[in-house]
């Protein structure tokens, strides 16, 4: 089945015909064809979503997240992200992958290019939990989970990118960052947790997403909390994720004292920019939606 055209601008369209290929290798893709999440939805589903309608999908994302980039580098960020969006929406993915040695010939050099692949082939072959937690003692715990999970864990990824994005050769495992880097990834988990609820929600209704309500945020919140309604827990996420904003001011602040080169300074913008930008796309973005077949239809 042919799938019909991305809607893009033809100008569009011939800027990224190499992401766009990238996709159609997913839909292709045996593999990927046979991969589930939680039995209702493969990775070839996840890249048949993603190129129907690709200008409100991972273009947004990587653009936004990276608007210090060049347009060449934004090119090659949406090749890079490919296999990450799929291992994040389908959870789980062969170790067999054909993405080892795509994403290797692509993208094999160049700043933060090496260390995003390392990363790749190392949650390609992640198990997803097989045991979600039935309660955790704080939420900080919750978080640590989600950071090492089939979706979170690949926060990291998104550092590594950034690194491409500005060509920084400056380290984002230097352990000066640590603390900073984890306000950040708090940051990311707690923005979209709020921003795809009510889509998971329905889906966890519909029979479609069986752990989420040990993998939300919103009802990890709502029962540490003991708290009465869900509107209530989505309140209380968003008063963290302010809360998350000045602490990662605060320690901004408290970096000025470090003595970082510009170079590092410069990496830590582009951080808090993308960090920014993950905010934009999870308003704008729908980038978990209730999945049907309307998305996509053959051409006639």
């Amino acid at each position: 089945m042919q799938l019909t055209s991305a809607k893009l601008k033809p100008v569009l369209a011939n800027k990224f015909t190499n992401y766009l290929d990238f996709l159609l290798i997913f839909i292709d893709d045996e593999a990927a064809q046979r991969t589930p999440f939680l039995d209702w939805i493969t990775m070839a589903d996840m890249a048949k979503r993603e190129l129907a309608d690709v200008k409100d999908r991972a273009l947004r994302f990587a653009i936004y997240m990276n608007c210090l980039s060049s347009e060449r580098r934004i090119q090659l960020i949406l090749e890079m992200q490919t296999p990450t969006l799929m291992i994040d929406e389908a959870y789980e993915i062969h170790s067999n992958s054909h993405a080892h040695k795509m994403l290797s010939n692509r993208i094999a050099s160049g700043n933060g290019g090496g260390q995003y692949i390392e990363l790749i082939k190392g949650s390609v072959d992640y198990p997803s939990p097989s045991k979600f937690k039935d309660r955790y003692e704080n939420f900080e715990e919750f978080m640590d989970f989600r950071h090492m999970d089939g979706g979170m864990g690949l926060v990291a990824m998104c550092w590594t990118l950034t690194n491409f994005a500005i060509g920084s050769g400056a380290n984002y495992e230097d352990p000066r960052f640590k603390r900073f880097l984890r306000l950040l990834r708090d940051h990311i988990l707690i923005s979209n947790d709020i921003a795809s609820f009510d889509k998971e929600l329905k889906d966890y209704k519909n029979g479609k997403f069986f752990n989420f309500v040990k993998t939300q945020g919103v009802m990890i919140l709502k029962d540490l909390l003991a708290l009465p309604t869900i509107d209530a827990a989505k309140s209380v996420l968003y008063a963290y994720q302010l809360e998350y904003g000045k602490l990662i001011d605060a320690k901004l602040e408290k970096l000025q004292s470090k003595c970082l080169t510009d170079d590092e300074w410069y990496l830590l913008d582009a951080y808090v920019i993308a960090t920014t930008g993950n905010v934009m796309e999870a308003a704008t973005m729908t980038r978990v939606p209730v999945f049907n077949s309307s998305y996509f239809e053959p051409d006639q």
